[in-house]
């Protein structure tokens, strides 16, 4: 008679797990609800990464011409680096209030300017064109959807000639 007054703990055990699992997992939902969203600039998936290169150093100047909130990448080729052997040299905030600039190390980098979207990830730009301009060693537009030049990026050598 004994034998049927046991707790199952066989039955709880099981349960407990299952609930404590729930429960995690719910707090994650909870407390960060943007873990499933990318909220940091993937540059290396843009399609459209224009280059440019120079065996001396190099000067850059970035400015934004539209509202939106932008973001100026610029990567360098590495084998073996983990995005398509892409790794992000410089990124850099840019909107219309403040322009960008810095210097370049000798080599060659690819550009892009990300845009960022209604939910806070970051949209490649619509077009990339290369503009040519007599003094710069490149000379860049990126678009978003409305289209024209949203964003320009010229490069020239950082030695005076």
């Amino acid at each position: 008679m004994a034998t049927l007054f046991k707790r199952p703990t066989a039955l709880i055990r099981p349960v407990a797990v299952m609930a404590d699992a729930l429960l995690a997992a719910l707090l994650m939902v909870v407390v960060y609800p943007a873990a499933g969203r990318a909220t940091e600039p993937r540059p290396w998936l843009c399609r459209d990464l224009p280059a440019f290169s120079s065996r001396e150093p190099m000067v850059y100047r970035a400015t934004a011409r539209s509202p939106r909130r932008w973001r100026l990448s610029l990567l360098q080729f590495q084998q073996g680096a983990p995005h398509d052997n892409l790794v992000v040299e410089t990124s850099r905030p840019l909107d219309q209030r403040h322009a960008v600039s810095g210097r370049l190390a000798p080599g060659t980098y690819y550009a892009v300017a990300q845009y960022a979207g209604p939910q806070g990830h970051w949209i490649c730009p619509a077009r990339s064109e290369d503009e040519s301009a007599s003094g710069y060693l490149a000379s860049f537009c990126f678009s978003d959807p409305a289209g024209g030049c949203a964003v320009r990026m010229r490069v020239k050598s950082a030695s005076p000639r």
